[in-house]
């Protein structure tokens, strides 16, 4: 956001960049907007009083761009506008990630792919170069490129269609070769140069078309270049607002809101940014905002049947009455008492099952043999998500319940299945209410 604010002179757009950027969906990471703002301000601060006085605090192009909107009538070429802006933005995502794609499946260290891209990206400025009649301008596919967008503002005249296009199209490609060799750069600056070249050759073709309706060709630089952005980045807001900042006026709000919006809408299934995440719900940093607790207020006290007959096992009982106990009662885990019924610990019906071939060791083995003296307990205290995060962590069916005051007096056995009936009871409430 600070950067943003500081480099296009657009504070406020900076700041809700910021908090726009997370989503590919029309969606706004509020939490973003109080620090990016703090941020942004400073920084565009500090940037302007570092330029000479009469440059400071000047909108990014100059104060000489005076654009208007005078009729509804113009939203209709600026729709035709949004569309090549979609279609342009999509072949610059095809384009960049396919580049990318092809030199990771190269072989070689990445130095040198590096390298590869920057060989490959200065010839593709020399071939437009030579086939341009050695027009210098058509270099700026090779650098920022910002000087062609002034020129596409405020003296589209004096620059061809074919240049414009020529531009757009190289700084596609350039971008792609650079960054998806293994180089170093960003996609915001190139962006704002592809949309702004493309726009301003729209303006120019559809100016020679319509001329009276048309009067300012160059307007169509400045909302071709935010429109661009809005779509490939997902970010709307930001970018409208962009606009006015960059141009210092409010009067192509109406175009640069049609025409970011169409194209929001009409690359929904691309974006430039692929670590986006639709919305705050699939945001891991929202993770569990979202998800309504139904088993909040409930206790284990609630659940678990504390009449059901429980076998407790003393600590000296063989294991010859063991497997005939477990022959008599449905009972899978058995709880291992002392001559006071104090918990010892605790066994299954898994557990006694590797003796069961055995049965020599009948007579001489015995509940102390078996049980488990790590035992996981509840209270009737605890609450379910408690029960539920340990059934689900240790992967077993029953939890002992005892007393709050001696963790060793047993008083009953919360099942598994209860938990879950109980959870699906809630849920099944909250539906209703809903």
């Amino acid at each position: 956001g600070a950067g943003v604010g500081a480099i296009f002179r657009a504070p406020l757009a900076g700041a809700l960049f910021a908090g726009e950027i997370l989503y590919s969906e029309a969606e706004l990471e509020s939490d973003v907007i109080m620090p990016a703002a703090v941020a942004s301000t400073v920084a565009y601060s500090i940037f302007c009083f570092s330029l000479p006085p009469e440059f400071r605090f000047m909108p990014l192009f100059g104060q000489d761009l005076h654009f208007d909107f005078q009729s509804p009538a113009e939203l209709l070429p600026y729709t035709v506008l949004a569309i090549i802006l979609s279609l342009g933005g999509i072949l610059y995502i095809k384009v960049f990630y396919g580049i990318e794609k092809l030199f990771h499946k190269m072989p070689g260290p990445g130095y040198l792919k590096a390298c590869l891209g920057g060989l490959a990206t200065g010839l593709v400025g020399l071939g437009l170069y030579f086939a341009g009649n050695r027009d210098v301008a058509l270099l700026s596919a090779l650098g920022g490129g910002y000087g062609m967008l002034q020129t596409a503002f405020s003296d589209i005249g004096s620059v061809t269609t074919s240049a414009l296009l020529a531009v757009a199209l190289a700084k596609i490609v350039t971008t792609g070769l650079t960054i998806g060799s293994g180089g170093s750069g960003g996609v915001f600056g190139p962006s704002m140069v592809i949309g702004g070249c493309l726009g301003g050759a729209v303006g120019k073709q559809l100016h020679s078309i319509w001329p009276a309706l048309i009067h300012q060709p160059g307007s169509f630089a400045v909302v071709g270049m935010a429109g661009f952005f809005a779509g490939c980045a997902r970010a709307p807001f930001s970018t409208i607002l962009m606009v006015t900042e960059m141009t210092g006026s409010y009067r192509l709000l109406l175009p640069a809101m049609w025409v970011s919006t169409l194209c929001f809408l009409l690359m929904r299934r691309w974006t430039l940014y692929t670590k986006q995440v639709p919305t705050r719900l699939e945001s891991p940093a929202h993770r569990g905002d979202f998800i309504v607790d139904v088993l909040e207020g409930m206790h284990v006290d609630d659940v678990y049947q504390k009449n059901r007959k429980l076998h407790l096992v003393h600590e000296g009982t063989s294991l010859n009455d063991i497997v005939h106990l477990l022959a008599e009662t449905p009972q899978r885990y058995f709880p291992v008492v002392d001559h006071q019924e104090k918990l010892l610990g605790i066994f299954s019906a898994e557990d006694v099952r590797s003796y069961l071939y055995d049965d020599t060791i009948w007579e001489i083995a015995n509940a102390r043999d078996v049980m488990n003296t790590r035992v996981i307990t509840l209270t009737p205290e605890d609450d379910l998500n408690a029960a539920l995060t340990r059934f689900t962590a240790l992967n077993i069916d029953e939890l002992p319940v005892v007393s709050p005051d001696d963790s060793q007096k047993i008083l009953g056995i919360l099942r598994r299945k209860e938990t879950i009936a109980a959870y699906n009871r809630r849920r099944l409430e909250h539906m209703l209410t809903e």
